[in-house]
């Protein structure tokens, strides 16, 4: 009898040690996956802040060139941050005093891209959409 209790307490042992392992194993994969998710998403939020530091500049040449800033041909440009940030914008005249800027930017595998049309660049306050 005294056999069989060893029996019972060796297999409980190694039923909850398997179990102990293979939930360690899960919560290992689901502290990588969530780290992955988090580095792409910061990745993403830098790639967008590029993209808006273009975008800034591209109001910037705008206005300080008002309103002649591709007014005969589509004027493009690049912003480098950093080695790994850094941005293009094209700024094309579609008709009369409107003008469309096209961002793209990249940081690390993300990448992302915007376009804004300015109305009038001649008014007061710009509409931008």
């Amino acid at each position: 009898m005294e056999n069989l209790r060893g029996n019972v307490a060796l297999t409980t042992v190694l039923v909850f040690s398997a179990l102990f392992v293979f939930t360690a194993i899960v919560l290992i994969f689901q502290a990588l996956d969530f780290a992955n998710s988090t580095t792409s998403y910061t990745n993403q939020i830098y790639a967008q802040n590029t993209a808006f530091t273009c975008l800034e500049e591209a109001y910037y040449k705008i206005s300080r060139n008002n309103p002649a800033y591709a007014n005969t041909t589509t004027e493009s440009f690049s912003v480098v941050i950093d080695a790994e940030r850094e941005c293009s914008a094209t700024v094309a005249k579609t008709s009369g005093n409107n003008r469309v800027i096209n961002v793209e930017s990249q940081y690390r595998s993300s990448s992302y891209n915007t376009q804004k049309t300015i109305a009038d660049i001649t008014a007061t306050e710009w509409v931008i959409n």
